[in-house]
């Protein structure tokens, strides 16, 4: 047992005998069958008034500040166990059998119901005041609040684990909030409204909720009215939000999570219930105790049974009926509710069914109905529903169908017309396309057509292009000359419209290039000797003239008009005294400006290249033989003179020597 001489006090055995005595003798009872749904019940008045916390647990509500005072609700009766020494500024939250508070200055602490006692867990890591506590699968959550010296509303959220007795941070709030609320609703956390910024600079409407899973917090529908110091709980899965510190009267919110939409309900029968404790037991919504608008304790505990289940009555009506496109049709209705309205909406289904639209209706005093006003554009039969909601989410309604048709047409369509391509060849596809608009809808289009000499080549039907307003005609044509054109709409209320429109077929145009063949003689040649360049060109039409363009080794060019006969079978003699290689590009060109081409080269001997063409000169070849044969001549002369007589041959000597003819021995 804890040392409550610090902050608690001892609760004693014969405390917690009674208790239990009292919990044995206290039945849950039904919900009122009596009162208005929509009014707050007076219950017994806590005994010690005081600011603090509640909860709901088993047949009693254990309300916690000051003093651990017990509410049963079966038989409206309050049990005082004792001043636990606690602060009037604390949140809690249920995990099990076990309240877990954060007290004052964010200490911690927890109270059993089952054993009476109060038990520390470790301080939170941020001490502060004003925060807000929750919690999600046994999980704690302490949220916002203020730090001492300086009462500028905090965003921080930190989070602790009974099983292993640590906190930790997790994501904090999106908005910085004090003197708010938290409450759990589906695995989630909810934070409510508060005070952000210093002081009390701002009051807040604001509302987010927190996923445990994905440690984020997303913004959700605010509340109707700004409100701080306040309390809330978790009625049938909606949250209910009561008192707050206001100037004027605070009614009951109640938060639909399915629709993220907050509804007003009863107001409290005394205004300003701030720093209020809240509970919900047996579908009823409890706030127990609080403070007044003048900060004065209030002994107070009021019941608020959280459901009415009687719809409104609505009674429907529409006119004018059939209504034309483009004009106002109203639609009124007449709605009674046993307690206050919070909507009336008119739903209205195109012909195919698919909705089209909620309107909000307008209350009117003069003639005590609600209205609005609509135009469709659309022709058929449409289907409507007004639905009429209260304060409960309760939803009356009342159905009907109206009619839109079109007013009477006398506009004829309007029509664009543009031919393509103008002009163009014979033997080639021409088209005709029509933009074709109605302010109803276009029934056919149609196109005339005359050729050159005027003659009538017969209505056609144009083709139309699905989803647009496109309408368009195709056909060849042969003769030469400009062609006539109109073109007729038709729409359905058999309005006309026409436009013409002329285009031109001609002949096709040339674009056939000239063939060319070219070719050089003699190559190589000498310097100084012409080289002869012929070429021949031909076109499907005619060849207007032939050129040559030679480029000598040094890159400069000269640009030469080349004989021609009627056959275009062309030639040029080009002489040059520099030697090298040159190359030429044969150019025919036809009246319609096409372009054809050849090219070749051809070698010029020049002094460093006259060895060559030496060599292939056949005159050189002619002399070089002349000259071998004289020598051969000369070479055979002069041996016969050298040979000796046939039959007349020398004696020979002692020695052995021939002695020559005519000369005696020595």
């Amino acid at each position: 047992m804890c040392d409550f001489g610090r902050r608690h006090v001892t609760i004693t055995v014969t405390l917690l005998l009674v208790s239990a005595t009292l919990f044995s003798i206290s039945p849950l009872v039904p919900r009122a069958e009596a009162g208005s749904p929509w009014e707050w019940e007076a219950r017994a008045p806590i005994p010690v008034a005081q600011r603090g916390t509640a909860q709901a647990y088993g047949d009693a509500i254990y309300a916690i500040g000051k003093r651990v005072q017990v509410y049963y609700p079966g038989n409206d009766t309050w049990f005082d166990k004792g001043a636990p020494s606690l602060s009037d500024r604390i949140d809690s939250t249920l995990i099990g059998d076990r309240m877990y508070i954060v007290n004052s200055w964010a200490d911690a602490l927890y109270y059993n119901i089952t054993t009476g006692l109060f038990i520390d867990v470790p301080y939170p890591p941020t001490g502060r005041l004003d925060y807000a506590v929750g919690q999600v699968n046994g999980i704690l959550y302490l949220s916002g609040g203020w730090v001492s010296g300086d009462s500028t509303s905090i965003n921080v959220v930190e989070a602790y684990n009974p099983a292993n007795n640590t906190w930790w941070r997790v994501a904090p709030m999106t908005v910085p909030r004090k003197d708010h609320s938290m409450v759990t609703l589906n695995g989630s956390l909810y934070a409510i409204a508060g005070v952000t910024g210093f002081g009390w600079s701002r009051i807040l409407a604001s509302v987010e909720r927190y996923d445990p899973a994905t440690n984020t917090w997303t913004a959700v529908a605010p509340l109707k009215d700004s409100r701080a110091s306040f309390d809330a709980a978790v009625v049938d899965d909606e949250i209910v939000v009561v008192g707050g510190h206001d100037a004027a009267s605070l009614p009951v919110e109640v938060y639909l999570p399915d629709r993220d939409l907050w509804c007003k309900g009863p107001t409290l029968p005394e205004t300003g219930i701030g720093r209020n404790s809240v509970a919900s037991h047996g579908g009823y919504v409890y706030t127990i105790s609080g403070e007044d608008a003048w900060l004065g304790l209030v002994p107070r505990v009021w019941r608020w049974d959280g459901k009415d289940e009687v719809p409104p009555t609505v009674s429907a009506a529409d006119g004018p009926d059939p209504v034309i496109t483009g004009a106002t049709i109203v639609f009124n209705a007449s709605v009674e509710e046993n307690a206050a309205l919070e909507a009336v909406t008119l739903e209205v289904r195109d012909p195919s069914a698919a909705l089209i639209g909620n309107h909000t209706m307008t209350y009117l005093a003069s003639s005590g109905k609600w209205e609005v006003g609509l135009i469709f554009s659309d022709t058929g039969t449409y289907s409507y529903t007004v639905w009429a909601g209260d304060i409960f989410l309760n939803w009356g309604h009342d159905s009907g169908t109206f009619t839109v048709v079109l007013p009477p047409d006398v506009t004829p369509p309007t029509l664009t017309a543009v031919d393509a391509p103008d002009p163009q060849i014979t033997g080639r596809r021409v088209w005709i396309n029509v933009t074709a608009t109605d302010n109803r809808d276009v029934s056919s289009v149609l196109v005339c057509i005359s050729d050159p000499g005027g003659s009538d080549l017969g209505n056609h039907s144009m083709v139309h292009e699905p989803t647009t307003s496109l309408w368009s005609y195709n056909a060849t044509f042969t003769a030469l000359g400009t062609y006539d054109y109109v073109v007729w709409a038709n729409d359905t209320s058999d309005n006309w419209a026409s436009t013409a429109g002329q285009f031109t077929i001609v002949i096709p145009p040339d674009h056939t290039h000239p063939l060319v063949q070219a070719s050089d003689s003699p190559d190589p040649q000498a310097i100084g000797s012409y080289v002869n360049i012929t070429a021949s060109a031909s076109d499907d039409v005619g060849v207007a003239g032939v050129r040559v363009n030679i480029t000598a080794p040094d890159g400069t060019t000269q640009n030469l008009t080349m004989t021609c006969d009627a056959s275009w079978h062309c030639y040029v003699n080009f002489v040059s005294q520099t030697g090298g290689d040159y190359s030429y590009v044969v150019l025919a060109w036809d009246d319609a400006g096409n372009w054809g081409s050849a090219s070749g080269t051809f070698r010029y001997s020049g002094p460093t290249d006259n060895v060559g063409g030496f060599l292939q000169d056949w005159r050189v070849w002619l002399i070089v033989a002349i000259l071998v044969g004289t020598l051969l001549i000369l070479l055979l002369a002069r041996r016969r003179r050298r040979a000796p007589a046939s039959g007349k041959t020398g004696s020979s000597g002692e020695d052995g020597q021939v002695t020559p003819r005519g000369k005696k021995p020595a």
